[in-house]
């Protein structure tokens, strides 16, 4: 249970005003690095950019100054400083990666200082993937990460992802006082298993949040749609659905410091909404099931990263302009496929449904979001202005289609899926999902 806290009516007023009010201060999306061409790294920086965030948190795995890392780093960093976008370091230390992550502290020492580095009051942002237990030989977590800064003379603004720590929110800042803030990256989805129609919760993120307020510091909070992975030793679904458009009122409501979306490139675990590159997963059987293009997510997380900047708290209040905007997304099977190469842990929470997260304009009312699948309406609900998310059940094989209509009746856009649905085959089955932005 969390510490017991004396908190004034003065302070409790304070904090929550700052939560319900307070504008995001960065939105930030996480990036795997891996090997990439000049040509490629320009192109993300670009697509990254308009799409709104400040800046990407590259997942730095390796500190092998041979290995693909250096020369990856080099021409990211170089891509930011054409294009006038930012970067910052998140270590890697999840299962698998046993490396020292003070072998990383060169990595940051040397970037940390370039124009392209993210700060936060002159202090170079840093975060990590995991890595709250691992002391490295220290007495405590947190006394290896202050030896570690000091011996190279670092003072970073240190928001790691600690969330797998014992008791875990509960005294995160006293436990580790060497931070800033804290990240979670495990409640950006429902817990692994989850039953079907199972809700992403935010009540870990809400709990951090007052802690850190409290104790002067920040909260980053996670944004995500699904997990699916398909790799030798690693095969299981993570609750997607409707995941995604439920996030978009907490991230509002809820008052984080800053925001970071899972991910950009991470094609193995399918939860990109940029591209990712054959020279980065060459060799893997990747590209056997990340092959729907998500970059239409983008349509959706740029109205909300503009609203998040602008302190609106209200999903109505969301401005996307003035036509219809947003997108759709579904599998391109059903959950009774036979699927003859098994289904991943977890498929049992998975449901056949279209999912959308459409924004209308300010002052829409009385308008209409129908559904079909295979001909058929699946699924009719009343549509108001700013943003309209919903998990619709009934998928079947075949086309699926979403019209908006306005208060008279009249279609305003019709959103068509390129990617029918199939019945059962004898192909594996792909639990990612097909999206169309529009």
């Amino acid at each position: 249970m969390p510490s017991r806290r004396t908190v004034t009516w003065g302070t409790l007023l304070a904090l929550l005003t700052q939560s319900a009010s307070a504008a995001v201060q960065g939105v930030f999306a996480h990036y795997l690095v891996g090997s990439i061409t000049a040509q490629h790294a320009q192109q993300d920086i670009t697509d990254g950019k308009a799409a709104g965030f400040d800046a990407f948190a590259l997942d730095l795995f390796s500190s092998d100054p041979n290995g693909y890392a250096a020369p990856a780093l080099a021409l990211l960093f170089q891509a930011a400083d054409d294009q006038a976008f930012k970067l910052f370091l998140s270590l890697d230390l999840g299962p698998g990666n046993l490396d020292d992550p003070s072998q990383f502290m060169p990595i940051v020492q040397n970037y940390s200082t370039h124009p392209s580095y993210y700060t936060v009051n002159g202090r170079p942002f840093l975060s990590t993937y995991s890595g709250g237990t691992q002391t490295f030989g220290s007495s405590s977590v947190n006394d290896f990460w202050t030896t570690a800064f000091q011996q190279y003379n670092l003072n970073p603004y240190f928001v790691p992802d600690f969330d797998n720590a014992p008791n875990y929110p509960a005294d995160f800042f006293t436990t580790f006082p060497i931070t800033d803030g804290a990240f979670s990256w495990e409640t950006a989805w429902g817990a692994p298993n989850s039953p079907a129609g199972t809700n992403v919760s935010d009540s870990v993120d809400t709990q951090v949040i007052q802690e850190a307020h409290a104790a002067g510091k920040v909260y980053m909070m996670p944004w995500s749609s699904l997990q699916y992975k398909n790799l030798p030793g690693n095969f299981y679904y993570r609750i997607g659905e409707d995941t995604f458009g439920q996030r978009i009122k907490q991230l509002l409501s809820d008052g984080p410091d800053y925001v970071e979306v899972i991910t950009w490139n991470d094609s193995g675990e399918s939860h990109y909404v940029g591209d990712f590159w054959q020279e980065a997963i060459g060799g893997t059987t990747i590209p056997e099931y990340a092959i729907f293009d998500h970059t239409g997510w983008q349509k959706v997380i740029t109205p909300v990263i503009n609203a998040l900047k602008s302190g609106v708290i209200d999903v109505s209040q969301i401005d996307a302009g003035s036509s219809p905007t947003g997108a759709i997304w579904y599998r391109s099977i059903l959950t009774t496929n036979a699927c003859p190469n098994g289904k991943p842990t977890g498929s049992e929470g998975a449901e056949d449904a279209v999912n959308y997260a459409i924004f209308l304009p300010s002052g829409t009312t009385g308008g209409t979001i129908n559904v079909y699948s295979n001909g058929q309406q699946i699924g009719s609900s009343p549509a108001t202005s700013g943003l309209n998310t919903a998990k619709v059940l009934g998928l079947q094989v075949g086309i699926v289609e979403v019209e908006v209509l306005d208060g008279s009746g009249n279609v305003l856009t019709t959103i068509n899926g390129s990617t029918a649905v199939s019945g059962d085959s004898n192909s594996e089955c792909n639990y990612n999902y097909y999206v169309q932005g529009f």
